[in-house]
């Protein structure tokens, strides 16, 4: 999870001076109570040199464990596929890597395998 904040933070970095700030919890129509309920009750919001809220994260208080994926480089061998763990929110509109607009928009972020071969 650090490793993932590490990397957000790194990404709007080399964009400008950007910074972190703690975030209450998350309080927004477009995600289920219960939803809610699965994550940690401080986040992460990403603020930008000017001062805009580009993004928000709150990391769930507990992930879901199965069993052990065997795999000797794995920092968290016990987490399967599609196991919950953050839901990241942009409060405005914005444009991804390729330059295409995006709107406002809040994603739960699951954990998936990519297979480097």
């Amino acid at each position: 999870m650090a490793a993932f904040l590490l990397l957000w933070s790194a990404v709007a970095w080399g964009q400008g001076a950007y910074k972190t700030e703690p975030v209450g919890p998350l309080n927004s129509p477009d995600v289920p109570k219960a939803l809610e309920e699965k994550l940690q009750t401080r986040g992460t919001r990403l603020v930008s040199d000017k001062g805009a809220a580009v993004s928000e994260v709150w990391l769930v208080k507990s992930a879901a464990s199965g069993p052990s994926s065997g795999g000797s480089d794995a920092i968290y061998s016990n987490l399967t596929v599609g196991t919950l763990v953050a839901v990241i929110h942009f409060p405005a509109p914005w444009l991804d890597f390729p330059g295409c607009p995006k709107t406002a928009i809040t994603w739960a972020l699951t954990l998936t395998r990519i297979s480097w071969r």
